[in-house]
């Protein structure tokens, strides 16, 4: 009878215990607030619109910097004259000597260079918006972050 009686005390201790690894733990205040800062969407939302505005500060740069440009074009046609319509008979037969109607490939490349001297402030109001929207974006980072931090506080 003892023996069953301890055999029954140590199965509920077994499954006390079983059940209290399952409950969770208690977070503090700092674990709680580095899971917001890491989890939080608007977190996220405000890292990602500060990346954003820097590379709009690189494009808006890359006004001041020189332009290079290049394309490719071919074209087959063929050696004959062809008169439009309404040309003179005459006028045909003096250009076109009736030669073969062979044809040929034409290539074409080209590159050009260009660099903006002058745009008028254009660039460096380009520049200037792109700075203003990234300290309005880093403020806004500094907004959501204190608020989401009033949030966890409230909430622990």
């Amino acid at each position: 009878m003892r023996q069953a009686v301890v055999a029954i005390l140590f199965v509920m201790v077994s499954l006390l215990s079983a059940f209290a690894a399952d409950l969770p733990h208690r977070l503090t205040l700092a674990q709680c607030l580095k899971m917001a800062e890491k989890e939080q969407p608007d977190l996220a939302a405000a890292r990602a619109l500060i990346l954003s505005t820097q590379q709009e500060i690189q494009i808006a740069k890359a006004g001041y910097r020189p332009h290079l440009d290049s394309g490719t074009s071919y074209t087959w046609q063929s050696y004959n004259y062809a008169g439009t319509p309404g040309t003179p008979p005459k006028l045909v037969t003096e250009f076109s000597n009736w030669e073969s109607m062979s044809s040929a490939p034409y290539y074409y490349l080209g590159m050009n260079l260009s660099q903006t001297i002058y745009d008028f402030g254009l660039t460096r109001g380009s520049v200037r918006r792109g700075e203003a929207d990234f300290d309005a974006a880093q403020q806004n980072y500094q907004r959501v972050h204190d608020l989401v931090y009033l949030n966890v506080r409230q909430a622990y």
